[in-house]
Parts: structure tokens; C-alpha cells; sequence
């Protein structure tokens, strides 16, 4: 069976490598155990735009447990002082409990990251954090910054157990609709940081062949590519300029004034041929949008869900074990009085058995004296009878002996 140690959607993180002093960089950790199979893996997940792709990708540093170095590894209180902001992204709820997920491979870990034929580099802007992804991904000693409330209580020894003793542990064996739309690679997946720029274009001074001009046309031409273009317009003024004869021509009279019908026209069609793409292009790119900040929502969505419902799993548990104590305080106090009670009884009727037994000797002594004394009297009786007998006895005997 598959224990997710956190969340499955994964939870907020800050990471860095150990050896750089710059400041950590948010990205989302997902941590796996299988116990059937004695295998378990950490994912640290980063999304950063891409050089070449219309939205942002993610990439996923795997840290499979037979590649933690054994001994090194632990989870111990954070000393790091974070802003406000940082602790409420960081924060599941309440008083966060700060941790440092101190992780040592023996080798960079696997990266999981979207198909291309190349190299990969960022989008202008965004060097830093690139910088930074390849920085973690190079790195053999990762310090990852969490808030421990979200790992389960029953979860934490499952934990421990993976960083204490992964040399017992495989890699997670890696499967699903993620792992398809994104290849396994290494660091080196990664170009430079400081990307060039797509060649500029050409100067207006100089002339470009048709193919040049041609091969380097994007998905959707500039405005001012279209109203450039000669194969798109054979009888604009640019193409008239720029085409060779043998001989010169006269230059026709008034030039401006013929010039400008020809350019209006020009642009006319460059803006009937230009307008239907820009409009593509724009509810396009807000459908892109609107789809992303959808899905985005959705994920949010879903993620509140679980964390409300975790929540009251939370708040009904507490429910349920102050129900149960406040049963037992209720039973033990019940116990007690009829403890209290049953003692009542038992000492009211030890009393009046003691005093039944007081009176049944009484009485039984003074009808037992009684028997003795007329007991006694009877033997005294006897004893006189006796005695007279005796006495009798005696004296017939002597007078039988005198003689005659």
C-alpha cells in the first residue's frame, strides 16, 4: 500500500542548496512510502516559465530513497526567522511548527521536465530562479524549509524511518499521466542562464533575399512584417524599390502624389489581413488565460476542499475524544455516588445484622444460663439422691456384718 507522508496535491515548501547562502525558493514537496514494496521517494516540484513554451512548466527533482546517503538525514526545529507573508504560505493553520528537512544524496537526483529537443533556459526575466533550479538540482546537500503540521502524526515514524534508514528502501517506482507528458533527465537538461535573444531583424538599410526574409517569418508576422513583406504585397512600394532592372527608369512626375494611394491601399489590406489574426491571436491568448486561471482556481478549489475537510476530521476528532471524556468524567462521577450509595447500604446493613446478632445472643445467652441453672439444679439433686443412697447402702451393709 502507498502512504502519501503529506497531502497528496503536495504542500508548500521553501528549498535551497546547503552550501549557497541565498534565500531559499518556494516550490511544493511531495513525499511517497509503499511499505508493501519497501520503496519510498521525495519530489520537490518547481514552476517556472520556459524559454519556447506559451506557459509555465514544472519541474520535478526526485529524491528516490536508495540514493539519501544513510546517517545524514534528518527533519530538526528550524532557526530561521521568516516574514508574516512567508509563514501564512508556508502555514497549514494555527501556530506553525517550523522544520529543516536536512536531505544528503550521493548523487545529483533525477529531474522530471518537459519534452524538448534541447537544452532548456528561462523566459527574460526570470534567470533568478532558473538559476536557482539548476543550483538545487546540481546539489548533493538540499535543506527544505516546511511547516511539520502538515505531515500526519501517523505519518511522521513513516518519515523518520525513510531519512533514518534508507539504505533499507528502493526508489519509488514512478507511474501515471505525469510521468508520460514528462521525461526523466539530469541537471544537464539544464543551458545557461543567460540566454541569447532571438537574432534581431535585419536592418531597413539592407536588403534581404525573399528566402531569408521568408524562413524567418514567426506563427504570427509583426504588423510591420506584413506591410514589409513583398511576397505578400508584389505591387507595394517596397518591392518596387527594392527590384533590379537592367537600365534605369525615369523617375515618374509627382511621385508623392501617386505614392500615397498605393500606400493607403497597402495598408488597408495589411490591416483586412492582419486584423483577423491579432483577433485570433488575442481571444487566443485570453482563452489561454482563462483556461490557466481556471485551472489554477480549480486546483486552489480543491486544495481548500481537502483542507477544510481535514480540518473538520480535525475538529471532529477533537469533538469526538472531549465527547468521550466528558462520557467517562460523567460515568466516573455516577460510579462514585453509587460506590457512595452501595457503601450506605452495605454499612446500614452490617449495623442491623450486627444488632440482630447483639439481640439473638442476648437471647440465646440468658436461655442458655437458664438451661444451665436448671441444669445445675437438676444435678444438684442428683447429687444429694445420690448421696442419701449412699448413706442407705452403707448402713444396711453394717447392720447385715453384726452378729447375732
Amino acid at each position: 500500500m502507498t502512504h502519501y507522508l503529506v497531502r497528496k496535491q503536495g504542500i508548500p515548501v521553501l528549498a535551497r542548496s546547503r552550501p549557497d547562502a541565498a534565500a531559499p525558493w518556494p516550490c511544493t514537496l511531495f513525499a511517497r512510502y509503499s511499505d508493501t514494496q519497501a520503496q519510498a521517494s521525495l519530489y520537490i516540484r518547481f514552476s517556472i516559465p520556459v524559454y519556447g513554451f506559451s506557459q509555465d512548466q514544472t519541474f520535478t527533482l526526485i529524491y528516490d530513497a536508495d540514493n539519501l546517503v544513510p546517517g545524514v538525514n534528518s527533519i530538526k526545529p528550524a532557526t530561521t526567522s521568516l516574514p508574516q507573508d512567508q509563514l501564512d504560505q508556508l502555514g497549514r493553520s494555527g501556530n506553525p511548527q517550523l522544520r529543516v528537512l536536512a536531505l544528503t544524496v550521493k548523487q545529483p537526483c533525477s529531474i522530471r521536465c518537459p519534452h524538448s529537443t534541447g537544452s532548456l533556459g528561462p523566459k527574460n526575466g526570470y534567470e533568478v530562479p532558473f538559476h536557482q533550479l539548476r543550483k538545487i538540482a546540481q546539489a548533493t546537500e538540499i535543506d527544505v524549509l516546511l511547516d511539520y503540521n502538515w505531515v500526519h502524526t501517523v505519518n511522521r515514524a513513516l518519515l523518520d524511518k525513510v531519512l533514518e534508514r534508507p539504505e533499507e528502501l528502493a526508489g519509488l517506482v514512478e507511474n501515471g499521466k505525469y510521468t508520460k507528458q514528462h521525461k526523466r533527465v539530469d541537471w544537464t537538461v539544464f543551458g545557461p542562464v543567460d540566454q541569447e535573444d532571438p537574432p534581431p531583424y535585419a536592418s531597413a538599410s539592407q536588403k534581404r533575399s525573399r528566402q531569408t526574409a521568408t524562413s524567418s517569418l514567426p506563427k504570427y508576422p509583426s504588423p510591420k512584417r506584413i506591410l514589409l513583406d513583398a511576397a505578400i504585397f508584389p505591387g507595394s512600394p517596397t518591392e518596387k524599390a527594392t527590384t533590379t532592372t537592367q537600365s534605369p527608369s525615369p523617375r515618374p512626375p509627382s511621385s508623392h502624389v501617386l505614392a500615397t494611394p498605393d500606400i493607403q491601399e497597402a495598408v488597408n489590406k495589411a490591416v483586412a489581413l492582419y486584423l483577423p489574426i491579432a483577433l485570433k491571436m488575442h481571444l487566443e491568448r485570453l482563452l489561454d488565460d482563462a483556461v490557466e486561471y481556471a485551472y489554477d482556481l480549480r486546483n486552489q478549489a480543491d486544495g481548500e476542499f481537502e483542507d477544510v475537510i481535514a480540518d473538520h476530521k480535525i475538529d471532529i476528532a477533537g469533538i469526538k475524544d472531549d465527547g468521550i471524556d466528558e462520557m467517562n468524567r460523567v460515568v466516573n462521577d455516577k460510579l462514585s455516588e453509587l460506590k457512595e450509595q452501595a457503601q450506605d447500604i452495605v454499612d446500614d446493613a452490617v449495623e442491623k445484622m450486627q444488632d440482630g446478632a447483639l439481640e439473638a445472643y442476648d437471647s440465646i445467652d440468658g436461655k442458655l444460663i437458664a438451661m444451665l441453672d436448671e441444669h445445675d439444679a437438676y444435678l444438684r439433686r442428683q447429687r444429694e439422691r445420690s448421696g442419701r443412697w449412699h448413706t442407705l447402702h452403707a448402713r444396711g451393709q453394717r447392720s447385715v456384718s453384726l452378729p447375732l
